[in-house]
């Protein structure tokens, strides 16, 4: 004879085991830019990264920036990143919206200003890692001046 009770109460103690939270993933803790950017000067982005996993991880991270109505004014730059436990990295991305992007050790200075008559369009940034499918894309976006 089967002891349903008893059953019942060994299920619901494994329940707990099955459905438990995911195991943490390395993901894109912050990015960040100016609201502004022009065409032509260097405009830097930052992205931290972030290993909350108990073991030292290699990851690899991407980001790409586009702009809205204009094809040539693109990047996109991937690197890894190798991290202790809880340890977190922080570059910054810097690129001038033609093209080109690289790693800088610091943000470069703030970009020229501008008249309001500028014209101007709407830049975008994802920052993601690449390992993790289900981890979250950073989007930021802003405008971009020529």
């Amino acid at each position: 004879m089967v002891d349903v009770a008893a059953a019942v109460r060994a299920m619901a103690r494994a329940l707990p085991l099955t459905v438990g939270t995911p195991e943490p993933e390395p993901t894109i803790a912050l990015l960040e830019g100016p609201s502004q950017a022009r065409v032509g000067e260097e405009t830097a982005y930052r992205v931290r990264v972030y290993n909350p996993t108990p073991a030292r991880r290699s990851i690899d991270v991407t980001i790409a920036g586009w702009c809205d109505g204009d094809v040539t004014a693109t990047f996109r730059l991937e690197w890894t990143a190798d991290l202790e436990p809880g340890a977190t990295d922080e570059r910054w991305v810097a690129t001038d919206w033609r093209s080109r992007a690289v790693l800088v050790s610091r943000a470069p200075d703030a970009p020229s200003s501008w008249n309001p008559s500028d014209t101007s369009e709407r830049w975008h940034v994802e920052a993601r890692v690449s390992e993790a499918p289900h981890a979250p894309v950073l989007h930021a976006a802003g405008e971009l001046v020529r």
